[in-house]
């Protein structure tokens, strides 16, 4: 079993040790059996590498005895491109294992606690030397739209809030105004085309001004995540979308675990 990329040269050398297997043991060849993640070809950035990748996968790919993909659109495109199809072909989706859940408010505040991410817009540079970032502007928005019942706010981020109340007991709780939050992992690879998530979220910035909706519609908060080399041409983009997007904020940051 193979998981597909990396395919050079990882896909020939798994089909030549099963071919040779079967020759050693006089037939009883192991199966091969690729397991298709994305596209190998897709991983390399100049197009002659790109063409010769494709060409490589294309041949080698069919090869094998048994295929798996992630989603039926990979399975489809498999079939028109590679000539990899019917039964020899099937599609397991990805599942989060057990331990994965809701995530507790307490975890929720000491993580944004720690992103800091008025730090981060102003290193990504999309205050263009205000005093003050997108993201102050929309906690001081929240400050006037919160009620704080019978206490002192002592922490706070832009989901989240710390009060302590008048028996010096602490809770934590999400704002009732709090943006709505939008993860998006990419590698930041070609075939991820990162301008279909801006040009939805055009649509969506025009669907509530066309409504007027600005005050009832929560901000949209999106976190992107991932290392690539496409994220340097992306980046300006991002910048110039937060610039004349007051309701949306995009950010793209590197979460540890």
């Amino acid at each position: 079993l193979v998981q597909n990329p990396p395919s050079v040269p990882t896909l020939m050398l798994g089909y030549l040790f099963c071919l040779w297997q079967g020759i050693k043991t006089r037939g009883r060849r192991p199966r091969f059996v690729i397991d298709w993640h994305n596209l190998g070809f897709s991983m390399f950035e100049s197009s002659t590498q790109r063409t010769l990748a494709k060409f490589y996968e294309r041949i080698v790919g069919p090869l094998a005895d048994a295929h798996l993909c992630v989603t039926h659109a990979m399975e489809v495109w498999l079939g028109e491109n590679f000539d990899v199809h019917g039964k020899r072909v099937r599609v397991l989706y990805d599942k989060p294992p057990f331990m994965f859940g809701p995530t507790r408010v307490e975890e929720q505040h000491d993580l944004f606690s720690r992103l800091e991410l008025d730090k981060e817009e102003r290193h990504f540079g999309c205050n263009d030397g205000r005093s003050k970032t997108k993201i102050e502007f929309w906690l001081e928005e929240l400050r006037i739209r919160d009620e704080v019942d019978a206490g002192e706010l002592v922490e706070e981020t832009l989901l989240t809030q710390m009060i302590i109340n008048r028996n010096g007991e602490s809770k934590i709780s999400l704002r009732k105004n709090r943006p709505a939050l939008l993860v998006s992992s990419t590698s930041w690879t070609p075939d991820e085309d990162f301008s279909i998530l801006l040009k939805a979220l055009e649509k969506l910035q025009s669907s509530i001004g066309k409504r007027n909706n600005f005050q009832r519609f929560p901000k949209i908060l999106i976190i992107v995540t991932g290392k690539g080399p496409e994220k340097s041409h992306y980046l300006p983009l991002l910048k110039k979308f937060n610039d004349s997007h007051p309701q949306i904020s995009i950010y793209t940051i590197w979460l540890r675990a």
